[in-house]
């Protein structure tokens, strides 16, 4: 088996992201400084990874966090309207929906997994769905059906 890793190149330096099967991508303001974080679903390490954004362009070093079994899948959303914006996974071999919920400018996440009916969650196909505020007015009314 051969590992794959994921590299950025900007002209005049490297950011460089090692993973073990970095499986999918996306981006987001994940601790609220206005730049754009990089997250990567690695699906044979069962983690994500986020690197920072920074000012200049680059990014910090990596920062690992676990999820659920073979991430094949991230989004990111704000699911509880708290102004913090939350990590998700699908993960292929245990079947569940992975939710790392942001809990402050640090990031510092906890994990809960949602099991998924038999026959229902499937990650063979991809998707990609903004979350908006339908479930609640932004004002804590309502908790997102997630939670």
């Amino acid at each position: 088996m051969t590992d794959i890793v994921i590299s950025w190149w900007r002209v005049s330096e490297i950011a460089h992201c090692e993973s073990t099967w970095p499986f999918a991508l996306t981006h987001a303001d994940l601790n609220g400084d206005g730049v754009e974080d990089l997250v990567v679903a690695n699906s044979l390490n069962d983690n994500v990874s986020i690197l920072f954004g920074l000012r200049d362009g680059t990014f910090t070093v990596m920062f690992t966090y676990q999820a659920g079994w073979q991430a094949v899948s991230v989004v990111t959303a704000d699911v509880d309207f708290d102004n913090e914006t939350d990590i998700f996974t699908a993960n292929q071999d245990d079947s569940t929906i992975a939710v790392l919920k942001n809990d402050g400018p640090a990031y510092s996440t906890r994990l809960t997994l949602y099991n998924s009916p038999p026959g229902q969650f499937r990650c063979r196909r991809r998707f990609h769905r903004r979350m908006s505020h339908r479930h609640g007015g932004g004002d804590n009314t309502q908790k997102s059906p997630l939670l």
